[in-house]
């Protein structure tokens, strides 16, 4: 009698992080380009490109790239835009690290520019992140039973339960030999 197994892998998706960070950065406006006026809009976008853990810490590093609309403050005032990017880093404080993978769950920003005079804006970026995490979990579950002589047979599929997605037992009722 022999007993065949699968190997599974389950993803587990643990218990996501918060986090909040503000920059607030003087931005001087490039000599190419004209004195601002009055500002209209900004925008941004926020890019992260590596997520690493370091003891107790995830540190998270990327660039916010922001676009600001405004008039100009010549005699013809004329839309003009300004683009940039602000590098950013972030460490995180991370209850009990394990094995597991970290992502970039959800992002929300709020960007604000103000005038400090014709040269220079103050930029005010607020982020929120959720952080999520996954742990690969492999095991191996009985799937049948093989045997030269007859066998019974009996499968049930349990609930899913909080460590192994999935359950399945394998009960063997009776063993008749010819």
């Amino acid at each position: 009698m022999e007993i065949v197994k699968r190997a599974i892998r389950l993803m587990h998706e643990g218990k996501c992080i918060y986090d909040q960070f503000q920059l607030d950065e003087d931005y001087n406006v490039p000599d190419v380009k004209e004195d601002v006026g009055n500002v209209i809009e900004g925008t941004v976008c926020v890019k992260t490109e590596d997520m690493k853990l370091v003891e107790n810490y995830l540190k998270i590093s990327g660039k916010a790239l922001f676009k600001i609309l405004y008039m100009t403050a010549s005699l013809d005032p004329q839309p003009a835009v300004l683009e940039g990017k602000l590098p950013f880093e972030e460490m995180v404080y991370v209850e009990q690290p394990g094995e597991e993978e970290y992502f970039l769950k959800n992002l929300r920003t709020e960007f604000s520019v103000s005038m400090v005079h014709s040269r220079k804006l103050s930029l005010h970026l607020l982020t929120e992140l959720e952080i999520g995490r996954t742990q690969m979990i492999s095991e191996e579950v009985t799937e049948d039973v093989e045997s030269e002589h007859a066998v019974y047979k009996k499968m049930k599929k349990g609930k899913p339960n909080p460590e192994n997605c999935v359950t399945l037992d394998l009960f063997v009722i009776s063993m008749r030999r010819r």
